[in-house]
């Protein structure tokens, strides 16, 4: 039972600098690289549809191991169990902030982002596309936040503050 135990802790957490990686590699590396190049939307649009792949498989894969190692914990999914001790409050909020998460990710990738890379392909209404640009930007730049959070909780719930 310990061996599963690991297994899941492990993939959690490599799952987990998957997500915040790539995320991050977007943002300091690829973004930054591609800024001059003149084919730059459809570069950002091919990667986009590549890491919402490799994304929502993560989330999944953050899911199933997250509610795992909750289970080998004993933290009952349950009001009770996610508020009466330290370890159920930790394991409340990484669910609260992966929940967001998952919504922000949805409406980003199958509206917000794929509707801005799409406008900005097709050299769209300019300014329709800069709002959409805008705010698929702050969707990234939230997310990026959210999963810094729901890290700094993972390491709080097993150290303690």
């Amino acid at each position: 039972m310990r061996e599963l135990y690991f297994a899941s802790v492990f993939l959690h957490i490599l799952a987990a600098a998957v997500w915040v990686g790539g995320m991050i590699f977007l943002v300091l590396v690829l973004i930054p690289a591609i800024r001059k190049n003149p084919e730059k939307a459809l570069l950002l649009h091919t990667i986009g549809l590549k890491f919402r792949t490799v994304g929502w498989v993560i989330l999944s894969i953050l899911l199933v191991t997250g509610l795992y190692n909750m289970h080998f914990r004993q933290v009952a999914f349950t009001w009770q169990g996610l508020t009466e001790s330290y370890a159920g409050r930790m394991a409340g909020y990484k669910l609260l902030i992966f929940t967001v998460t998952v919504l922000i990710s949805a409406i980003h990738d199958f509206y917000i982002g794929t509707t801005a890379t799409r406008l900005w392909m097709d050299k769209a209404d300019i300014q329709k596309t800069n709002r959409f640009r805008f705010w698929a930007r702050w969707a990234g730049r939230i997310n990026v936040l959210l999963a810094l959070m729901a890290v700094g909780i993972g390491v709080a719930l097993v150290r303690g503050f």
